[in-house]
């Protein structure tokens, strides 16, 4: 998950009542689904590898989904892992690959990706991210309990947050600018 109960309680400076913890959950992953769908990523990266199968453009480069391991690629049922270089070189995740003596032959579903699909590993998803989203489900967590004072409401997909004070206001706007620079750019 791109949050925790700990940060989120830290965060807000309360204790959360451990019967809570399906409920913040729920939120914590459907929090992340809006985040993944703003950025147009899948941030939190699959505990396991999978296949993933791609169109092959013809050329000699195509760019993929992100991708923090990438174990094998294969094109037209042909091993080619060693002959494919993943880029960016010297950081993750990976989202394009270039090959030399061959090409991405054109075609259906013909290049297969097998490996661990996603923005970050979830011990190592950015510390702005994660202070994103702990912002976030505090709001909805506000939006669920009754306040005094000034309210301040807003949406952030199909959830709705709450704060009540001047500077959740501006940790919302901070962290809504934080997810828009994690946006892909296609």
């Amino acid at each position: 998950m791109i949050t925790d109960k700990l940060a989120i309680e830290n965060y807000m400076l309360i204790d959360i009542d451990d019967s809570f913890d399906d409920q913040l959950d729920e939120w914590i992953e459907g929090v992340e689904q809006e985040m993944n769908m703003m950025t147009d990523r899948q941030l939190v990266a699959d505990d396991t590898a999978g296949e993933y199968k791609y169109d092959g453009n013809g050329k000699k480069e195509m760019l993929i989904d992100d991708f923090v391991d990438i174990d094998s690629i294969e094109v037209d049922g042909e091993d080619l892992t060693e002959d494919i270089y993943q880029y960016p070189a010297n950081k993750l995740p990976k989202y394009q690959l270039k090959i030399d003596d061959y090409i991405f032959t054109k075609g259906r579903q013909n290049i297969v990706i097998t490996g661990k699909k996603g923005y970050a590993a979830e011990a190592n998803i950015p510390k702005d991210l994660k202070m994103a989203a702990t912002i976030l489900v505090a709001g909805i967590i506000n939006f669920s309990n009754s306040h005094e004072g000034e309210i301040h409401r807003e949406s952030i997909g199909r959830y709705t947050v709450e704060y009540a004070t001047d500077q959740q206001k501006i940790d919302y706007k901070t962290a809504r600018a934080t997810i828009e620079r994690y946006r892909r750019i296609r």
